[in-house]
């Protein structure tokens, strides 16, 4: 097959997800920014979706089923106290927004359980049903022994967004309820994302000739 059939944003990009690595051919199309044209299989509980093949890349996580996270609870950022930890780490460039939320740089700080973040310091592209979306990283991980048996989410009351905020900036709705869905996160989860750092190249004509032929 012809590279006249492409255009010249056809990509190769290399992932790294977890110790597995994933090469993707991806072609922009007037229906959406990228179509996949190429790939190995992905794990049946991800799916992948390239925004932009020179910046960040997402990976769709799987939601739970028994819950729609519409309940977000939170935890102040002074419960994070081992100093030997990603978590402390984190905190030390962290600030307080107006509305009492913990932010590393542009993201909101949150903990998340370990089927999306094993650790702290990933980073995630989170929509709610209210129809906004923002960036987290995991600036804590909920504990295995409070969530459900495949850890997406708290059993107690079936969040699966947990903001890391300063309880004495917060609303007083937000910290009656223990809700911050009060201080504008509402809304059910629709969207998982887990983004991704991604190293792409642009496909010369032999090459093109060569992936699709």
């Amino acid at each position: 097959m012809g590279n006249t059939h492409f255009n010249n944003s056809v990509a190769r990009v290399f992932l790294e997800i977890g110790n597995e690595s994933y090469t993707r051919i991806f072609q922009a199309t007037e229906e959406r920014n990228t179509e996949m044209l190429n790939l190995r299989t992905l794990p049946e509980t991800e799916s992948f979706q390239c925004e932009s093949c020179e910046s960040n890349c997402l990976i769709d996580m799987e939601l739970p089923t028994r819950t729609d996270g519409s309940f977000k609870s939170f935890m102040g950022y002074c419960a994070i106290s081992y100093r030997n930890s990603i978590q402390w780490e984190l905190q030390q460039d962290a600030v307080t927004d107006e509305e009492g939320f913990r932010r590393f740089g542009e993201f909101f700080m949150v903990a998340l359980g370990t089927f999306y973040s094993p650790q702290a310091g990933m980073i995630f592209e989170i929509e709610f049903s209210s129809g906004r979306t923002i960036l987290a990283i995991t600036g804590d991980v909920k504990a295995v022994n409070h969530t459900d048996e495949r850890n997406q989410y708290t059993v107690s009351n079936g969040c699966m967004v947990e903001f890391i905020v300063d309880p004495r900036v917060i609303s007083q709705t937000s910290r009656r309820m223990g809700n911050m869905g009060f201080s504008g996160m509402e809304g059910s989860v629709v969207r998982i994302s887990r983004v991704l750092e991604c190293r792409a190249e642009v496909l010369n004509e032999e090459e093109m000739d060569s992936v699709f032929s």
